[in-house]
């Protein structure tokens, strides 16, 4: 057991998230899915890696990287990244895309262009009831980065962030999280026929997890980033899946006791110390955690950590 002095955000199945200083006890509770929406030491702060018997915890963070914060907007057209200074950058349009995964099912998304040569495209997918908006206002900071991005709907999602997951509207029949992993093989080979440089995948809540099964069995994945990760996989174990790992992988969550429990456990299964895990002072579940809508405390810094792991995996050239 450890001990970590963060601030704490308790377990609300009700949807609403109240922030108390806390001591976090780890433990290896297990987190629910909610349908509610160590080579980086240097530069991710408080964080623990799987380099030691139990994981390091470091203090402050030594520089910082980037200086990105999101403006406050959630249109799609206006949210974008300030860098140091508070000039506005018009972001990337979405270009409506779609292709059929191996069954049949057609998958449909939205392609976003890097600012100037891509460094590599970044695959986004979405939490439990939930779709590709959910990436609206996250996208186009990663464009301005130097990222195409791919967000997509998969077909066990729902209608959260007031927009139709169009694959799941389309599919026949309910779909459980794991019928959603053909949707993220189909997105990884139409994003290897784009040859627009190397691949990452991004996962959030449910897809945090079946983003270890597609990375195992794709070599062209080169990084994986999950927001939340857990076992939440019927007929997985995402362990297992995290051993097979020669990338490098990035994991966060909300900071409560079962998130953080379930993020160790797997970054710890990840093998030459190829694992970051980052523990925000203040954090939501699932990639809602870099967005300023529902994490007005934290999104800022937690996109900070998220771009030092980016441009060590992703060195711009």
């Amino acid at each position: 057991m450890m001990r970590l002095p963060i601030e704490a955000a308790p377990e609300n199945p009700g949807g609403q998230r109240k922030f108390a200083r806390a001591m976090i006890i780890v433990t290896a509770s297990r987190p629910c899915d909610r349908q509610s929406g160590g080579t980086l030491a240097s530069d991710l702060g408080p964080h623990r890696c799987n380099s030691g018997p139990f994981s390091c915890v470091l203090g402050r963070p030594q520089r910082t990287v980037m200086g990105e914060i999101m403006i406050p907007l959630r249109s799609m057209f206006l949210a974008a990244p300030i860098a140091l200074g508070p000039a506005l950058a018009i972001p990337a349009l979405a270009e409506p895309v779609s292709f059929d995964a191996k069954d049949g099912v057609k998958i449909y998304g939205d392609f976003r262009r890097s600012e100037g040569q891509p460094r590599a495209t970044i695959l986004l997918f979405h939490m439990a009831g939930s779709n590709k908006s959910e990436y609206a206002p996250l996208a186009p900071i990663l464009n301005k980065a130097g990222f195409n991005t791919l967000a997509i709907d998969q077909r066990s999602g729902g209608e959260l962030w007031g927009d139709v997951n169009e694959t799941a509207a389309n599919a026949r029949g309910s779909a459980d999280f794991a019928d959603a992993l053909p949707d993220l093989d189909a997105a990884i080979a139409y994003s290897s026929m784009q040859r627009s440089g190397p691949i990452a995948v991004w996962g959030s809540s449910y897809s945090s997890a079946l983003v270890f099964i597609a990375a195992a069995r794709h070599p062209e994945v080169k990084a994986l980033l999950a927001f939340s990760p857990a076992e939440y996989i019927q007929g997985y174990s995402i362990e297992k899946q995290a051993v097979k790992l020669t990338i490098p992988v990035f994991i966060t969550s909300a900071p409560d006791g079962g998130e953080i429990s379930s993020g160790e456990a797997l970054a710890k299964a990840v093998p030459g110390h190829r694992a970051v895990q980052y523990i925000p002072q203040h954090g939501v579940h699932g990639s809602a955690t870099l967005r300023t809508d529902e994490n007005p405390k934290g999104a800022a810094e937690n996109w900070k950590h998220v771009m030092a792991f980016l441009n060590s995996a992703f060195p711009r050239g």
